[in-house]
């Protein structure tokens, strides 16, 4: 194992893996919670529902304050047979459906938390019946359902295949309020009528593409570069590789690597058997420190490519700290080999250095990149401690970053020298992540969290230009990190979005975890999902209406 980072205050940290990398505590205040804008749901839908997952909100309920979702009595039960009932909107996946398109207008519904379909009770819909959950029959006409549209405005009809004049019924705005299988017939109208929103929730096909027990086998990154070959490329940080016991699935308090790789065939394929890339010697990590020193690595953070050369930002560290300088390492494509270093320009800036005293004073510009063909734009953050402001500089693509090469935005236009560049944004962690979706740019962010049952939120702050503003008070809830290890929640860092991996209007975003000590000691059989990345699909639409 490693020495840890020791940077003031560090040796307080509780750390899982040896990395207190993410996450630091430090002297910058946090801003003020009450400034986020609570986001739990997109826009609400019009026209056909595509698959994906909603939240219901009773047309009679849709003026009130609250407003309510339906959901499964005790939000978190997985009991079969659990009712259904119209309760005060809150953020639990026990309000969150899944719904499956099944073709000619039918649907299967699906409650998020127990995984349980929304049923009939005995498949007869008969009347005033409060629906349930029971488990997932594909079999009945008792779980399937058609929603429709009504006219032209956004309230839709959730109907039972088992009789189509039947369908959900929602009679009054009061907590707890069952959910009932009437007939429209004689029925006044907005008690059967619904708003559907989407939300986002859990990828399990992207989550379990992490859970490997050859080749790399846990550690955090998950930083995805898009390559022309139709492949991406996950970098991956202070990694274990093949460090999953072979009998009791458990894994040490070490890592192997502090990078490596993993190569996935296309945007598409998500299969847990993709390959590990790794370098050679020992330590064999795949970007070497381009120092001559023996106590150098690397950590990786974003990427980019030109004509067949990925250029991958390489941090340089010792055990102390992140040192000068910065660089890009040069990845072939074809080969999937690293080609070479190309050591970037100082960002070192004195006046940083002063204002927070952490003995640094370096922007780190690997927080995003993007191509346009033209330039490449870079972002960054200075760290000191609890999250950091940005900054943005660019070069032209022709020159891959050659020192000397870069301008940074002044708050007005591009010019030279890092110590003119300005503060375009703040994120309350290290770590903010940017990246270009349609014409707009999106920051992701998360809550500070450096220990069990702290931070838990994803946040997104959204601009028109890469020079943002991203303002503070402007950022948006996007999800709520729900991992729970014997009731604890994790230490959680770096949300960052994918987006090459766009599909159904949804976006994919990671995050991090990283133990959840001191309430769960690292004890050497630890589960290696406390040290795995997690994906969610964000609604395009919550992000920002225009996407």
């Amino acid at each position: 194992m490693r020495k840890q980072l020791t940077y003031a205050l560090m040796a307080s940290c509780c750390l899982f893996a040896a990395s207190c990398k993410k996450n630091e505590p430090g002297a910058q205040a946090n801003q003020s919670k009450n400034q986020v804008k609570r986001i739990d749901v997109a826009g609400e839908m019009t026209g056909v529902i595509p698959t994906g997952v909603y939240r219901f909100v009773p047309e009679t309920t849709d003026a009130s304050t609250p407003q309510k979702s339906i959901g499964v009595v005790d939000s978190s039960s997985t009991v079969n047979g659990k009712l259904i009932e119209s309760r005060d909107f809150a953020h639990n996946r026990g309000q969150e459906w899944q719904v499956t398109s099944l073709g000619s207008g039918q649907y299967r519904i699906v409650n998020i938390n127990s995984g349980k379909a929304l049923d009939v009770p005995g498949g007869t819909a008969d009347e005033n019946e409060q629906l349930w959950q029971q488990p997932v029959n594909t079999t009945i006409n008792g779980q399937k359902w058609v929603i429709e549209q009504q006219g032209s405005n956004a309230y839709y009809r959730i109907k039972t295949v088992v009789n189509t004049a039947r369908g959900l019924h929602v009679a009054a705005t009061t907590n707890g309020t069952a959910v009932r299988n009437n007939a429209y017939a004689g029925q006044t109208a907005n008690k059967g009528y619904f708003r559907i929103y989407r939300v986002a929730y859990k990828d399990k096909a992207a989550t379990n593409f992490f859970k490997r027990t050859t080749g790399w086998t846990n550690g955090d990154g998950a930083t995805s570069v898009k390559l022309s070959n139709g492949k991406v490329l996950w970098l991956m940080d202070d990694s274990g590789l093949n460090l999953v016991h072979s009998t009791n699935g458990t894994i040490p308090c070490i890592f192997s690597v502090n990078n490596c790789a993993i190569l996935q065939s296309s945007t598409t394929n998500w299969s847990n058997t993709a390959t590990t890339l790794t370098g050679t010697g020992n330590p064999y990590g795949l970007f070497r420190s381009n120092t001559t020193s023996s106590v150098n690595y690397n950590w990786t953070s974003s990427g980019f490519e030109i004509s067949g050369t990925a250029y991958i930002f390489c941090s340089s560290m010792t055990d102390t700290g992140h040192i000068q300088n910065d660089a890009l390492g040069k990845f072939n494509i074809s080969t999937n080999t690293v080609i070479g270093y190309q050591t970037l320009q100082s960002f070192y800036r004195a006046d940083l250095d002063a204002a927070d005293g952490d003995g640094e004073g370096i922007i780190e510009f690997g927080r995003g990149f993007h191509n346009d063909g033209t330039y490449v734009y870079a972002w960054g953050q200075h760290k000191p401690w609890i999250g950091g402001d940005v900054y943005v500089a660019r070069f032209p693509a022709t020159t891959a970053g050659v020192a000397g090469a870069w301008s940074f935005w002044n708050g007005s236009s591009w010019v030279a020298g890092v110590n003119n560049a300005a503060i375009i944004g703040y994120g309350d962690a290290p770590n903010p992540f940017i990246c270009k979706v349609g014409t707009k740019y999106l920051m992701f962010s998360n809550e500070l969290s450096t220990a069990c049952n702290q931070g838990t939120k994803v946040y997104v702050n959204v601009a028109n230009n890469p020079y943002g503003p991203f303002n503070y008070a402007d950022r948006k809830h996007i999800y709520t990190m729900d991992d729970k290890f014997s009731g604890n929640s994790p230490w959680f860092y770096w949300a960052q979005g994918h987006p090459e991996h766009i599909a159904n209007g949804e976006i994919l975003v990671t995050y991090n975890l990283n133990g959840a000590q001191p309430c769960i000691a690292c004890s050497g059989a630890n589960n290696p999902d406390l040290y795995r990345p997690k994906a969610i699909r964000v609604p395009l639409k919550m992000i920002d209406p225009s996407l």
